[in-house]
């Protein structure tokens, strides 16, 4: 439930800085305090038209496997 919130918060914010910027791409920062494939990635469905540039900033010592998140997303 708690998941489903977040991702409706995102989904929400995502669109309305799409509506309000039309023609732009819609730039996120996601600062790595939770998981993003779960919160985040099904963005790149849901705003297939509309171009989504993701910054990461990652809080931890070990990001590995955020560094191999940018080779594994389609290029629009």
């Amino acid at each position: 439930m708690r998941t489903k919130r977040f991702m409706d918060g995102i989904y929400e914010a995502t669109a309305a800085k799409a509506e309000a910027n039309p023609g732009r791409p819609v730039h996120i920062l996601y600062a790595g305090t939770g998981p993003f494939a779960t919160l985040v990635l099904p963005l790149t469905a849901c705003f297939s038209r509309k171009p989504l540039y993701f910054s990461f900033r990652n809080c931890y010592h070990s990001a590995r496997s955020l560094k191999q998140i940018p080779c594994a997303l389609p290029a629009y």
